[in-house]
C-alpha cells in the first residue's frame, strides 16, 4: 500500500513538475496529456502557466530567441484552426536526441529536438504538432479519466492541485528523480487506439486547415510503421511499447489523399533544422542531402559559427543577406568580429519588417551597443513585446545592454521577467522591491510596481496550487 502510495504521488508531481525525461518513453503520436484537472476545481491557465514555468527552470530547453520564436509561429499558425485549445499555446524545444514530441494541460507543447531532426518536411514536423493539439482540442485526459473511474491511478486526479507544484513527501520525491514509478505510472493511462485514431483524423484536419500538405502525417506514421532508424533516433523505439495500428495507418493515408488543399510551407523550417542540428546536437551528422544550395551553405556556416570561426562564416555567406536565418548569422558573425556598423546597416530594413522578432531586435541593438550608442540599443529592446516563448537567453542578453545604457531600472526588470518565467518569484520580488525603494522617476516607479504585482500574483497563484 505504500509504494502504491509513492507510484501515486510520482505520477501526480511528475504531471507538473515534469522533467522531460520521465516522459522520454513514449508521448509521440500517444501523447499523454497530463495533469488535467478535469475532476478538480483547479483553472487550467494557472496550471499551465506554472507548469511551463517549472519545465523551463527544470528542463533542459533550447533557449534561443531565434528557434523558439520559429517553433511559436509554427504551433500558432496550426492553434488557430484547433478548437478549444489557446490561439498562442506554450511551446519549447527540450535539448534531447530521442524521437518526441507531447503535449501538457493548460495549452503546453514539448518538441524534442530529435524530432525536428527526424522529418524530412514542414508537414511531417506540423503533423504531429497537429496530432498532439487534436489531444489537447478533443480533451483526451477527461475523456480517459470518465472511462477509467476505477483505476487507483486515475483515482485522485480529482485532488491533483495538492500535489500538483510541491511535495513535503520525501519518499515520493525520491520516486520522481529516479522517474521508475513514474514512468510505470504513466504507462498504465496511456492513450487507447481510438483516442490516437481520434487524434490522426482531428490533427488532420488542423493540418489541413493551416495549408500544409496533409501527407505529412501518413508519411511520418509509416516511418513509424516501417521502424526507420537515422543519426537522431530510433522510431521503433517508439512502436515497441505503443504498437501502430495497420487500420490507423490506412485511415490516415486514405483521409491525406481525399484531400486537396494549396500547400504553404515555408523554407524557414529547413533553416531552423539545419541549426538545431549543428549547435545543438552536433557531431552526429556531417551533411543532409537534397537540401537547397543557399540551405546547405547555411549548414556549412553554421559549422564555422560551432567553432568560432566568425570569419569562415562571412567567407561562405558573405556579408549581407535578406533571408533572415541567414542575415541573423551573419550579423552575429560581424557583431564577434566589432564590425558593428556593417551589421546596423544590415539588419535596420529587416528589423522594420519584422520589429517584434526578438532574436533580429536582440541582434540588432548588440550591433548599435557596440558602435557605442547603448542608449539607442536600450530602445530598440524596449520597443520589443516579449511573448510567454520568448526564449531566456533574450532577458539576458537585455539586462546586460540595460546595464550598458545605464537603465538599471530596466535592467532589474529584464532580470525579473526571466525570474518570472522560470518561477523564481522570490528572487524577482527582491530585486523589485529593492530597486523601488530608491529614488525614481514616477513613470519608472509606476512600471516596477506593475511588474512587482504581476510577480505577487503569480506567487499566490503558485501558493493557491501548493494546498
Amino acid at each position: 500500500m505504500k509504494a502504491l502510495h509513492i507510484a501515486v504521488s510520482a505520477f501526480l508531481l511528475s504531471s507538473l513538475l515534469l522533467p522531460s525525461h520521465l516522459l522520454a518513453e513514449g508521448n509521440l503520436f500517444n501523447q499523454q496529456t497530463q495533469g488535467s484537472l478535469a475532476t478538480g476545481n483547479i483553472d487550467s491557465p494557472a496550471i499551465g502557466r506554472q507548469l511551463f514555468r517549472t519545465i523551463r527552470r527544470s528542463s533542459s530547453l533550447i533557449e534561443d530567441p531565434e528557434l523558439t520564436g520559429w517553433i511559436s509561429q509554427l504551433v500558432n499558425r496550426l492553434a488557430v484552426h484547433a478548437p478549444g485549445v489557446s490561439k498562442t499555446p506554450y511551446v519549447a524545444i527540450t535539448r534531447d536526441p530521442s524521437v518526441n514530441a507531447y503535449a501538457l494541460t493548460g495549452g503546453i507543447i514539448i518538441v524534442h529536438s530529435g524530432l525536428i531532426l527526424s522529418t524530412q518536411t514542414e508537414s511531417e514536423l506540423a503533423a504531429v504538432l497537429a496530432h498532439e493539439l487534436a489531444h489537447l482540442s478533443q480533451r483526451h485526459l477527461t475523456r480517459m479519466i470518465n472511462d477509467r473511474k476505477n483505476s487507483p491511478l486515475i483515482t485522485g486526479l480529482g485532488i491533483l492541485a495538492s500535489a500538483a507544484i510541491a511535495s513535503k513527501s520525501s519518499e515520493a520525491a525520491q520516486a520522481i528523480l529516479s522517474g521508475t514509478m513514474a514512468i510505470q505510472a504513466q504507462q498504465q493511462v496511456s492513450y487507447s487506439q481510438h483516442y490516437e485514431s481520434e487524434a490522426d483524423r482531428v490533427g488532420l484536419r488542423i493540418l489541413t486547415a493551416a495549408h500544409f500538405n496533409p501527407q505529412g502525417m501518413p508519411s511520418f506514421l509509416e516511418k513509424l510503421d516501417k521502424g526507420e532508424t537515422n543519426a537522431y533516433g530510433n522510431l521503433s523505439k517508439y512502436l515497441r511499447s505503443h504498437p501502430l495500428s495497420i487500420d490507423r495507418l490506412s485511415d490516415t493515408r486514405s483521409r491525406a489523399g481525399n484531400i486537396k488543399t494549396p500547400v504553404q510551407e515555408s523554407v524557414d523550417y529547413l533553416f531552423a533544422r539545419e541549426k538545431i542540428r549543428a549547435i545543438y546536437q552536433s557531431g552526429q551528422n556531417t551533411g543532409t542531402p537534397g537540401i537547397p544550395a543557399e540551405v546547405a551553405s547555411y549548414q556549412q556556416a553554421l559549422q564555422q559559427f560551432r567553432r568560432n570561426n566568425y570569419n569562415g562564416v562571412l567567407k561562405v555567406l558573405g556579408t549581407r543577406s535578406a533571408r533572415l536565418p541567414v542575415a541573423l548569422l551573419i550579423a552575429q558573425s560581424l557583431n564577434a568580429t566589432r564590425r558593428f556598423a556593417e551589421a546596423e546597416r544590415m539588419l535596420t530594413p529587416l528589423q522594420r519588417q519584422h520589429p517584434q522578432n526578438a532574436a533580429l531586435t536582440l541582434i540588432l541593438a548588440q550591433a548599435v551597443a557596440g558602435k557605442g550608442d547603448r542608449h539607442y540599443a536600450w530602445q530598440l529592446l524596449n520597443r520589443l513585446r516579449p511573448t510567454a516563448n520568448t526564449g531566456l537567453e533574450y532577458f539576458e542578453s537585455a539586462q546586460h545592454i540595460a546595464q550598458q545604457a545605464g537603465q538599471y531600472q530596466e535592467a532589474v526588470l529584464y532580470n525579473a521577467e526571466r525570474n518570472l518565467r522560470t518561477g523564481e518569484y522570490k528572487y524577482a520580488q527582491l530585486a523589485l522591491e529593492q530597486v523601488l525603494r530608491g529614488n525614481n522617476p514616477e513613470h519608472v516607479k509606476a512600471k516596477l510596481q506593475r511588474k512587482l504585482n504581476e510577480v505577487k500574483m503569480a506567487k499566490n497563484e503558485l501558493n493557491y496550487l501548493k494546498k
